[in-house]
């Protein structure tokens, strides 16, 4: 507007506006946010809203407010002027992955933090001994039977995991060689088990001689497997066989001289014989029985020796013991196993368990005679013939007068 040289008088004038300017609020940054896209002077004040990004934390904007990252920044209403901001994060937020192996061990350590940006793994499965690895259970699982857990790229967290085991069961096995048990032994086990003794066979004839097998160096009478043993286990039973001793008693006879096969010593033999013996002597097929002292062997002045049988007693109260009995092809022979002699001595049952010995004594019986005599015209007083047992008094004859 204008007014001319030479105008008088007094004026009034009112300015009239246009609409306000708008300027521009551009945004740099990663993540998309609603904040305003323009403003005028007479927008009222604005306070931009942060953005927000998984796994990293928000610094602040900086640009049109300064150099300085700020959280809160505002825009005055009566501001004027384009503005621009960019979005400022730290770096990756680090998160903690904790684990309780339970006993357990890796072979190769598992991770023990990650961020957004770590890539895609996968933990490593933990060993335990004696124990089976079950599974995973924890942070996003569902259920304690997780064999593959994998973190993948982009999670976030803090995570914690347990692991879960299952005892392995382990095999007993047992080589009895011809024994039994009262009670039968475990035939599994795991490292939980309580610990337990191995109960001992028992074999007619034989003693138990211990244990061998696992974990043993030598035959072990008493056998422990301890809880938090592992392993397959196998045991052998081993046995000696039990014996029969045999002691010979002339019981007052004498030896005949030139013998060998007996002395005149107390017992004058002896005979050690196993309880599986069967008569038979290796791969010769002859019978070995009972020493027969008979007449031919050893004499008793006044006494006949019994060509039958020995007993178990010296004064002849025990039980008799045959010299003889009948072969496989039913021949006449002497008696000639373990089992046999021991039956008809009455000590079976207890060589069954074990070791024993039994003495056999000679049977001797008076002998018998008959004197017959011969007066020779001489006149006798009594019977002209006597038999007596041991010894007989006779008394001299009289010779009649001629």
């Amino acid at each position: 507007m204008t007014i001319s040289n030479g105008t008088t008088g007094n004026r009034s004038y009112t300015a009239t506006w246009s609409a306000p300017i708008s300027y521009t609020i551009t945004y740099t940054g990663s993540v998309s946010i609603s904040n305003p896209a323009s403003y005028t002077v007479e927008t009222a004040t604005i306070t931009l809203n942060n953005p927000s990004k998984s796994g990293y934390t928000f610094t602040g904007w900086t640009g049109s407010n300064g150099t300085t990252p700020q959280t809160t920044v505002t825009i005055p209403k009566g501001s004027t002027g384009n503005k621009s901001y960019t979005q400022n994060w730290s770096d990756p937020i680090s998160y903690t992955i904790t684990y309780d192996l339970k006993g357990g061990s890796v072979s190769q350590a598992n991770k023990s933090s990650y961020n957004v940006e770590t890539a895609t793994f996968t933990l490593t499965n933990p060993t335990r001994s004696g124990y089976m690895f079950k599974g995973w259970s924890g942070t996003g699982l569902s259920g304690d039977a997780n064999t593959t857990v994998s973190i993948a790229k982009g999670s976030t967290g803090n995570r914690s995991y347990t692991a879960n085991w299952t005892p392995i069961s382990y095999t007993l096995t047992y080589t009895l060689n011809g024994g039994s048990v009262s009670s039968a032994n475990p035939s599994s086990y795991t490292i939980e088990t309580t610990t337990f003794t191995l109960y001992n066979p028992t074999r007619d004839g034989y003693t138990f001689a211990g244990w061998t097998g696992t974990g043993l160096s030598s035959a072990t009478t008493t056998v422990s497997v301890t809880k938090g043993s592992t392993g397959n286990r196998s045991y052998t039973a081993t046995w000696t066989e039990n014996k029969l001793t045999i002691r010979y008693h002339l019981n007052g006879g004498t030896d005949v001289s030139g013998e060998d096969t007996f002395s005149s010593n107390d017992p004058c033999a002896t005979q050690i014989w196993p309880y599986s013996h069967d008569g038979k002597n290796g791969s010769d097929g002859k019978y070995y029985g009972l020493i027969n002292y008979d007449a031919s062997r050893v004499y008793k002045t006044g006494y006949t020796a019994d060509n039958n049988y020995y007993n178990t007693k010296a004064n002849g109260t025990g039980n008799n013991v045959s010299y003889r009995g009948t072969d496989e092809s039913g021949s006449y022979t002497k008696i000639n196993s373990t089992q046999q002699i021991a039956s008809a001595a009455g000590v079976l049952s207890n060589l069954k368990k074990g070791n024993v010995t039994i003495d056999l004594y000679m049977i001797w019986t008076v002998s018998q005679y008959t004197v017959t005599l011969n007066n020779q015209s001489a006149t006798t007083s009594g019977a002209t013939s006597v038999t007596a047992r041991v010894s007989i008094a006779f008394s001299k004859p009289k010779r009649s007068t001629p």
